[in-house]
């Protein structure tokens, strides 16, 4: 089992997707921004693994306690993983309707991890990353669509399918789950799953180009971890892709047109 500070099979698949991309891309400084930073984890990581020029920003939630202290803790951990980087305003924090607190055609890469499936607006998430990217920028998101067969969250099967608040508190009573009505709750305020059309369609409104050209990639680590790797083929992949996207989160990439 991996340590604390030992990074994650989702943060290397990251961290490899970025490089593959920075790489088709010829930029001396990469100005990146981690959409829903949270403490700052992965953007800690992936400042150190790639040398990027980090950003971050988190949504107001009245309802989570861990707000309470942000950014200011977000910064001082950070400030303790790469003391030479002044945190005081790279890491902001805006309300779930407002703008994102950067300046448009800012940054080469919006990146962010179990994000998008507590999203309420993803027109308004797609909207705001193309703003702030450069021309030419892309973005890179980890995340579960509605298809997934669990909620990873609560670790319940199916609990994120239940559209009544009143069957999904009741089936969490039923699976013995602790604080069935909290945690109802949480789905039904704090997460919203989107389809994989959903997703292609909001970013098309922004003028996004779209792909889950990543999503292989981050199954076969996901196997290899579980020492589960067999031969890599164009079948396997497809039947992999198939199959495990209904158990796993997906790679998208979204790339702002030069033009």
């Amino acid at each position: 089992m991996p340590s604390a500070s030992e990074p994650r099979t989702a943060d290397r698949h990251l961290t490899a997707a970025l490089r593959t991309e920075l790489a088709l891309r010829n930029r001396e400084r990469v100005a990146l921004l981690d959409a829903g930073c949270g403490e700052g984890r992965l953007l800690s990581h992936v400042c150190g693994a790639l040398g990027v020029d980090g950003f971050g920003f988190d949504v107001k939630n009245p309802r989570s306690s861990r707000y309470e202290t942000f950014p200011a803790q977000t910064i001082e951990s950070l400030t303790r993983r790469h003391p030479t980087v002044d945190w005081s305003d790279r890491v902001r924090i805006c309300g779930p309707d407002d703008p994102w607190p950067f300046a448009a055609d800012t940054f080469d890469v919006v990146l962010s991890q179990e994000v998008l499936e507590h999203a309420f607006d993803i027109e308004h998430f797609m909207h705001e990353q193309s703003r702030v990217l450069r021309p030419g920028g892309f973005g890179i998101h980890l995340f579960p669509l509605r298809s997934v067969l669990m909620e990873w969250h609560l670790r319940v099967p199916f609990a994120h399918r239940i559209k009544s608040h009143h069957a999904r508190e009741q089936y969490l009573r039923l699976v013995r789950h602790p604080r069935p009505e909290f945690n109802a709750d949480y789905l039904q305020f704090g997460t919203r799953y989107y389809s994989a059309s959903e997703v292609f369609i909001a970013a098309k409104k922004s003028h996004l180009r779209a792909s889950f050209r990543y999503v292989p990639d981050f199954y076969f680590q996901r196997l290899r971890a579980r020492d589960r790797y067999g031969s890599r083929s164009a079948l396997m992949e497809s039947a992999w892709s198939l199959a495990l996207r209904f158990v796993e989160s997906i790679t998208l990439l979204v790339e702002r047109p030069l033009q």
